[in-house]
Order: structure tokens, then sequence, then C-alpha cells
């Protein structure tokens, strides 16, 4: 015996020479290789169980000659590959555990061989095809093959496994319907069928299932009504027919199930009333009819099943007024109404639900206040009125409450200010009063609440600053604070909120810079409105920021929805004078190649013209000296001037020609 142990390494495959080994229990370590073929010669063994351990490979099938053994446990390796056919011959095997492993294939026919296995778990393997028929050759006890892949439908041999009292094949692709022939199987204590795809509807002959104790059949095809006579099912605790087509009514006769402890139809399609015989259910804990079409009054009567601990009413077609017969739920833990027709005003019977957990009644026409002994709810943890017409202040003894998580007051009609005392509660998560008519100021002590993810009071008359000390929720996610009357500016402490998702402050009168650490922050938002273009007479003032006079090294970086309008106004126009004095750098240089190049054609010009005059010119005089001289007198020209050939060789002119 090894069990949780730090036990590892691999099994020596020369244990089978321990020929006396009766038990080998090594669970629970971090075992690890495979099962060697040799413990097929373990002839005394009659216990061997691995379970929980890292053992891998597959099951040899020299396991099938250890013809003493009676429990073999694999559940939670990764053992894999198939059930090995030779495994058949183990007659004297009671409980085979491989539930949880990688196990894959079929089940082989050779199954109906182990004549004494009483429990058969396959549950969560790889298991495949469909249930041999040679099944009905055992004695099993137990048979849970849920969250496997077998199909197929339940076959009708099942009836004949006398001994059976448990079967499970929930989350499997089983299909086809419900067999009538499982009314004989007298010892059934558990039927899970529940994540698969059996249709059809509920048969009426299971109501000789007197001895059944749980019937799960939640996320079927199952349609139909409830049959009445189930009510015979005098053992019958839990039943679980929930997330399928079921319609028609409760039948009456469910007040007869004197056992019943759990009672759920819920997301179905039944119709109807509550009916009063419910109340004789004096066992009955938890009631889950949401999500249905029940319609009409909770019946007074419902009151006198005094255990209850659930109570889930929540998104159906009921109305009336909540019956003061609930001051009997002193263990009522879960009260969801919401999404429903019920009216009227929270009975003071309220007061004295001390285990109340959980008390969902928004969307709904409940009027009147809160109630004033919320603060002895010790135990509350999630409380939502949103959207009621629910009035009046906070009770005193809200902040009291050390173990609420989640508050709703939203879109109500809750007045007064928030107190600072909310500072005290140290397990809130969210606080939620937008659109009510909440006032005051933001109480700086919200930064004492440490857990706090949420916090929302957008279009609320709440005024004053915003509070630099909620940076010390150091797990807020989402800050709605849109829509109000905050003034003065961003705090730069609030840069160090690392958790921070959503921002959301437009609509108030929030101005000055945004701080860098802040900005720092943005870029990581996955939502963030600092102001807002909008026609909303209220939100007409606005915040207003100025730019930071480094805004052109951090403007780049952010996504557009985390940059309030007036920045992006202030960094355009920051651009844009970059740009207009890098346009007016380039002008200044175009300017100068312009008049440069102008100077140089202008004196080129210049040049071409005083030489096309100075040709021009002796052109003339040539022209001259021609008709003043001889036809055929020689005439030379220097620098632009005609003379006779004698002048032109005149030896005290400097310019003389030797040539």
């Amino acid at each position: 015996c090894l069990n949780a142990t730090k036990i590892s390494g691999t099994l020596p495959p020369k244990y089978y020479k321990m020929r006396r080994l009766d038990f080998m229990y090594i669970e629970e370590n971090a075992l690890s290789g495979t099962i060697p073929p040799q413990y097929g010669k373990l002839e005394a063994i009659d216990f061997l169980s691995f379970d929980n351990t890292r053992l891998s490979g597959t099951i040899p099938p020299e396991m099938g000659y250890l013809h003493g053994i009676d429990f073999l446990y694999m559940e939670e390796t990764q053992i894999s590959g198939t059930i090995p056919p030779q495994m058949g011959k183990l007659e004297q095997l009671d409980i085979l555990y491989l539930d949880d492993t990688k196990i894959s294939g079929t089940i082989p026919k050779e199954i109906g061989g182990m004549n004494g296995l009483d429990f058969l778990y396959l549950g969560g393997t790889k298991i495949s095809g469909t249930i041999p028929r040679e099944i009905k050759e055992l004695e099993l006890d137990s048979l849970h093959v849920g969250r496997s892949e077998l199909s197929g439908t339940l076959p009708p041999e099942l009836a004949k496994l006398d001994a059976l009292d448990y079967i499970n094949f929930g989350r499997t692709k089983m299909t086809g319907t419900l067999p009538p022939e499982l009314k004989k199987l007298k010892n059934l204590d558990y039927l899970y069928l529940d994540g698969s795809l059996i249709s059809g509807t509920l048969p009426e002959e299971w109501n000789d299932l007197e001895e059944l104790d749980i019937l799960c059949l939640n996320a079927t095809k199952i349609s139909g009504t409830l049959p009445p006579k189930y009510y015979k099912m005098r053992r019958l605790d839990f039943m679980y027919i929930e997330e399928n087509a079921l319609s028609g009514t409760i039948p009456p006769q469910y007040g007869k199930l004197e056992a019943i402890d759990f009672l759920s139809f819920d997301n179905t399609r039944l119709s109807g009333t509550i009916p009063p015989e419910m109340g004789k259910l004096d066992r009955l804990k938890d009631l889950d009819l949401d999500f249905t079409r029940i319609s009409g009054t909770i019946p007074p009567e419902l009151g006198d099943c005094d255990n209850f601990y659930e109570l889930d009413l929540d998104s159906t077609f009921l109305s009336g007024t909540i019956p003061d017969s609930f001051a009997k739920f002193d263990n009522l833990f879960d009260l969801e109404m919401d999404h429903t027709q019920i009216s009227g005003t929270l009975p003071k019977v309220f007061d004295k639900m001390a285990r109340l957990s959980l008390l969902y009644v928004h969307d709904t026409p409940i009027s009147g206040t809160l109630p004033h002994g919320i603060g002895k709810w010790d135990n509350v943890e999630e409380l939502n009125f949103k959207n009621t017409p629910i009035s009046g202040t906070l009770p005193s003894g809200f902040t009291t409450l050390d173990h609420l998580e989640h508050f709703d007051v939203s879109s109500t009609r809750i007045s007064g200010v928030l107190p600072r005392a909310m500072g005290n509660m140290n397990d809130l998560k969210k606080f939620m009063a937008s659109s009510s008519s909440v006032s005051g100021f933001l109480p700086s002590e919200l930064g004492h609440i440490g857990k706090l993810e949420w916090l929302s009071a957008s279009y609320t008359p709440i005024s004053g600053t915003l509070p630099k000390k909620l940076e010390q929720a150091g797990d807020l996610e989402h800050i709605n604070l849109h829509s109000m009357q905050l003034s003065g500016t961003l705090p730069p402490e609030w840069g160090r909120l690392k958790h921070l998702e959503k921002l959301s402050l437009y609509g108030n009168k929030i101005s000055g810079s945004l701080p860098i650490g802040l900005l720092e922050r943005m870029r990581d938002l996955k939502s963030c409105e600092l102001t807002k273009a909008t026609t909303d007479a209220l939100e007409w003032n606005t915040n207003h920021f100025y730019c930071a006079a480094d805004v052109h090294e951090t403007f780049a970086s952010y996504p557009a929805a985390c940059v309030p309008l007036q920045y992006q106004i202030c960094a355009a126009d920051y651009w844009i004078a970059q740009l207009a004095g890098a346009a007016v750098g380039t002008l200044l240089v175009l300017g100068l190649l312009v008049f440069c190049a102008k100077k140089a054609r202008d004196n080129y010009i210049r040049k071409r013209s005083k030489l096309l005059n100075e040709v021009t010119s002796t052109s003339a005089t040539v022209l001259s000296d021609l008709s003043d001289r001889k036809a055929g007198a020689p005439v030379v020209i220097v620098d632009g001037k005609s003379m006779g050939l004698a002048k032109a060789t005149d030896s005290s002119d400097p310019r003389h020609c030797d040539e």
C-alpha cells in the first residue's frame, strides 16, 4: 500500500515474482510508464489499483490471465488503447473502473463473460459504438458510461439486469426514446440521461419505479407532458427535467411526492399555474421554474414549504404580490423573481430572512422601499433591484453587509447620498446606481474597498470631484460615471489602476490636462469615453481638456476611442502647425531656388543680349567699312573693329600679328 505518496518512476516488471501478493495499492502519486505485461502472472492478486497516477500505454492482454482478481482500478490515468477482449475471461471480476482515461474503441462483446461484474465504469473515456447485447449476461449493479462517445439507443436488454440500481448515459450520443421496459428495474435508484440525444416522451409505465431516487433528463430532446402518476415514485428525491421541449402543466398530484427535495423544470415549455398542492411538499428545498410559461399568482400555500433553500421563479409570467406566508422561509438562501409581473411591495417578512444570500427582484413592478431589516442579512452576497419603482433611501444597515458582493439599484427611485461607511464593505465587487436619484458626492472611502471591480453611477445628480483615493481599489475594471455633475480634474493617481478596462466620464464638467500616468493606462483600455459629441441637452456642457506640453510625444500611440475630442483637436492643431512649419520651410527653399534660377536666367539673358549687340554692332561697322573701301581691299577685324591690312600689321600696335 503506497497510496498518496510521492512515489515516482515506473512499475518494476519483476514484481510478478511476488507469488502471494493479494492487494497492490499504488494510487495518487507520480508513478509513470506502462503496466508490465508480466503482471498477468500475479496469480494471487485480488485487488489492483493504479488510479490517479501518470501511468500510460495500453492494458496488456495478459491481464486476462488474472482469474482470481476481484477489483481493478485504473481511473484518472493516461491509459489508452482499447479494452482487450481477453478481459472477458475475468469471471470473478467484481469492479472495473476505467473512467476518465484515454480508453477508446468499443465495448467488446466478450464482456458478457464477466459473470461476476457488478460495477462497470467507463465514464469520461473515448469509448464509442453501441452497448453490446451481451451485457444482459452480467449481474450489474452500476453502469456508468456518461461523458463518452457511445451512440445508438438504450437497449431493452437493460431491463433484464434485475440488480441494476445506477444507470448513467449522460452527455453521450445516445438517441432513440426512453424504453418503457425499464419499469422492470425495481431496484433502480439513479437514472442519468442528461445531455444526451434521447427524445420522445416520458413513459407512463415508469411510475412503477418506486425505488427511484434521482431522475435527471436535463438538456435532452424530451417532449410531451409530465405523467401525473409519477407521484407513485415514493422515494423520488431529485427530479431534474430542464432545458427540453416538455409542455403542459404541473400535475397537482405531484403534491404527493413525499420524499422530493429538488424539483426543477426550468427552460421548458411548461405553462399553467403553480398547483396549491405543492405546499404539501414539506421536504422540498429547491423549486426551479425559471424560463417557463408558468403564469398566475404565487399560491400562499407555497409558504408551507418551510424547508425552502432556493426558489427560482424568474423569467416567468407570474403576477400578483409576494405572499405574507413567505415569512416561514427561515432557511431561504436564494430567491429569484426577476423579469416577472410580480408587483406590490417587499413585505416586512423579508426582515426575518437572516440566511438570505441572493435576492433578485429586478425588472419587475415591485415598489415600496428597501427592507429596513436589510442589515440583518449577514450572509447576503447579491442584491439586485434594478429597473423597479423601488424608492426611498439606502437603509442605515446597508453598509454593515460584510459579505455583500453585488448591489444594483440602477434605474430605480432610490435617493439620498452614498454613505462614507461604504468603505467598510470589504467584499463589495459591483456597485451599480446609474439612472437612480442618488445624490451628494462620491465618498473617497470607496477607495478602501479593495475588491471593488465595477463602479457605476451615471445619469445621477452626484457632483463634486473624482476621488483620488479610488486608485487604492486596485481591482477596479469598470468606471462608469458619465452624464453627472462631476467637476475638477482627472486624478493622476488613477494611472495606477492596473486592471482598468473601461472608463466612461463624458457629460460632466471635468477639465484640465490629462495626467500622463492615466494616458499610459489608456493604451490598454477596451473602452474609453472621456468626451462625446452629442445633442443631448444634459450633456452639452461636457468635459474640456487642454493640451499637455508633450502631447505630440504621447498622442500617436493611443486608440481614437481613448482620446478626448478636445485632445484630438489639440493634437491635430499641433500636427497642423508642424505641417505648416514644414510647408513654410519648403516654400522658402523653393522660393530661394526660384530666385537663384531667375537670377541665373537673367544673367544668361543679359550676357546673350550683350553678345548679340556686339555682333550686330560689328556687322554694321564691317558693312560700313566695306562700302567706304575699294572692292577687294583686304579688311581685318580686331576687337570688333575693321581696319586696313597696313594698319592691322602696324608693328607699333601691341596686338600686332606676327603672321
